[in-house]
């Protein structure tokens, strides 16, 4: 067998004969510019932010009462490996959808805006479970990273705070003051949780995809379009869908994660829309960390009345790092990998060429990177009892659909995504691949690897050809406007047993336990499987002692070593489930990947 050549990111950067010769460009002086333009956008400097200690401090939280003007777009981010780090992104309000507060605690200079001044502070207040005050830590303005990307938005404010305690529940609640130490504005006391990053426990994530903040929300570069701006309908029902159902959806558990497959603003360079997605989602991003992938509405820059129009003539990466901070280990591209439970995940940046401004396509330097990320994992398997037995990735390409995009041949971006990525993820068993750009829901299997398309979160649903249902053996729902279309997945992955403390132990039985129960009462779960899989299991709705046989067959015995796949739409109907187990096999020796593969269509 032919050992694998692997070769680091950092060694291989895409020539202009290699871009040439697969079609995507053309203008070798404006393929070098966007080039330079990508690589020298720097990782956000933490180093900058103060030292933190949590000891307990005098102080209680601020009544809204006292508040004169409420804050609510604020999300969580963890821009470092270790996943104890955490960096809270606040937006003041800007004028577009609330009065512009940002003027009170910011000299504002219009014309250069990286050099506007704070001239009030915000505080960060960090509170332990009991309420009792534990650290008081300033935010830093977006002035303060010169030469990154946020130094552009003057309305955002940035916290972070390292190594925080595991397993704990915190509150927090954020103010803004006045020169005069005068209270302007603040938020209501919020919470989140620092779950224990162990892979012998559970893990839950949601993901969505094609979010489009701003989109429908008539603004105009600088103004407002209309008599009164407005948020993405679609976008916030989705968000508020997701915050009332977690308890239920995740037994109990909560989330530990939230993921994107791109698409999350409608025109990237837009801070209007900026808003947009933090209003619509804040309620959600203030309790759970984001983990974004950049898709092509992302990389937009500019263009006309609502930034539809000719915005596709500029791409880059700049407002994506803008507005999210990712645990990039280079400031090379907008890919990144990281590890959280029992799972690996990885995000690429699969626009190609013609959406953006990295190939994916085979020898690219992205290529060679996911390649090395699988290799590796394969690898540590056997290294480490540690490493995922699982491994998610998240693209925007439409990878495998028989939607618009998903159709396309040639040099597409999603074609080319398809015949590249599909044998990489084939020859390591890739177990769950997460995307959108085509606004439908689709889930297919190729080999061991489930791919599954998303894309109905903040936009139009599009229609795909009737006729193709009868000749398509894939899993489709069917595409409606409304809340019967929109949805996201709910995603549980299992913990590693065998490493599990007797502590653990006790906790995910009484876990499984609790799955038990509620699934027992939970007519829409076995609704579906009754609906969906089998007509026999029909008799589940009067016979309570099959019902139970089959809960603790079907689904309790699968939580112990697969991951479990479910779709919900905004109506609360379960749409789609499945369970993917995990794969092995000897990666070892792995003779050259045929690159580029068959176009599965």
């Amino acid at each position: 067998m032919v050992k694998q050549e692997i070769i680091p990111p950092e060694d291989k950067i895409d020539s202009w004969v290699y871009r040439r010769k697969i079609g995507e460009y053309s203008s070798l002086k404006e393929l070098a510019r966007r080039i330079t333009q990508e690589e020298n956008i720097p990782l956000l400097d933490l180093t900058l932010f103060p030292d933190v200690s949590y000891n307990e401090i005098e102080g209680k939280p601020i009544s809204e009462k006292s508040i004169p003007y409420l804050l609510n777009k604020v999300m969580i981010q963890k821009p470092t490996d270790n996943p104890n780090d955490h960096l809270f992104v606040l937006a003041m309000d800007y004028g577009y959808l609330g009065k512009n507060i940002t003027k009170k605690i910011v000299s504002i200079n219009k014309k250069y805006p990286s050099q506007s001044k704070p001239k009030g502070k915000v505080i960060f207040s960090l509170y332990n479970e009991n309420k009792i005050k534990i650290a008081e830590v300033p935010f830093l303005h977006s002035s303060s990273f010169q030469g990154h990307p946020v130094s552009s938005a003057p309305q955002i404010f940035l916290c972070f705070l390292p190594n925080l305690e595991e397993n704990q529940k915190f509150y927090y609640q954020i103010i803004g003051y006045s020169n005069g130490n005068t209270i302007i504005c603040g938020s209501k006391l919020l919470s989140f949780k620092n779950y224990r990053n162990s892979s012998s426990e559970p893990f839950f994530f949601v993901a969505a995809s094609d979010l489009h903040a701003g989109a429908g929300a008539r603004f105009k570069r600088g103004r407002v379009w209309g008599l009164f701006p407005r948020n993405n309908k679609h976008l916030m029902k989705l968000m508020n869908n997701i915050a009332e159902n977690e308890s239920t959806y995740s037994f109990d558990h909560g989330y530990n994660a939230f993921m994107t497959s791109g698409d999350n603003i409608d025109n990237g360079s837009y801070h209007e829309y900026w808003e947009d997605f933090l209003d619509c989602s804040s309620i959600v991003l203030s309790k759970i960390p984001i983990y974004p992938t950049i898709g092509n509405h992302d990389y937009l820059f500019g263009g006309i009345f609502r930034g539809t129009y000719l915005s596709s003539w500029k791409k880059t990466q700049k407002s994506f790092h803008a507005l999210f901070h990712v645990p990039r280990t280079s400031p090379k591209g907008a890919f990144y990998a990281h590890s959280n439970g029992n799972v690996k995940f990885i995000h690429l940046d699969s626009m190609g060429l013609n959406w953006g401004n990295e190939s994916i396509y085979c020898g690219s330097r992205q290529y060679e990177w996911v390649k090395y990320q699988l290799k590796e994992w394969r690898r540590n398997q056997k290294k480490n009892e540690e490493e995922p037995d699982f491994c998610v990735v998240f693209l925007h390409s439409a990878i495998l659909t028989i939607g618009f995009f998903g159709r396309t041949q040639g040099k597409s971006s999603d074609a080319l995504a398809n015949k590249s990525l599909i044998p990489l993820f084939n020859t390591y068993d890739v177990n769950l691949a997460v995307f959108g750009h085509d606004h439908m829901y689709q889930r297919s299997e190729v080999d061991k690897t489930s791919y599954c398309c998303i894309g109905l979160s903040g936009k139009t649903p599009i229609n795909y050809f009737d006729f193709l249902r009868n000749v398509v053996g894939y899993k489709i729902h069917r595409d409606e406007e409304g809340e019967i279309a929109r949805g996201y997945a709910v995603i549980y992955v299992p913990p590693k047993v065998k490493n599990q403390t007797e502590e653990q132990k006790r906790e995910f039985d009484n876990f499984l336990e609790s799955v038990r129960k509620k699934a027992m009462e939970n007519i829409e779960l076995y609704y579906y499987f009754s609906k969906k899989e089998k007509r026999k299991n029909k008799e589940l709705f009067t016979d309570k002692d099959k019902l139970s046989e089959f809960v603790k067959n079907k689904i309790i015995a699968k939580l112990k070593d697969h991951l479990w796949w479910r779709f919900y739409n905004l109506k609360g109907e379960l749409v789609d489930s499945c369970f993917i187990q995990k794969t092995t096999g000897n990666y070892d020796d792995i003779e050259k990947i045929q690159c580029p593969g068959e176009h599965i269509r």
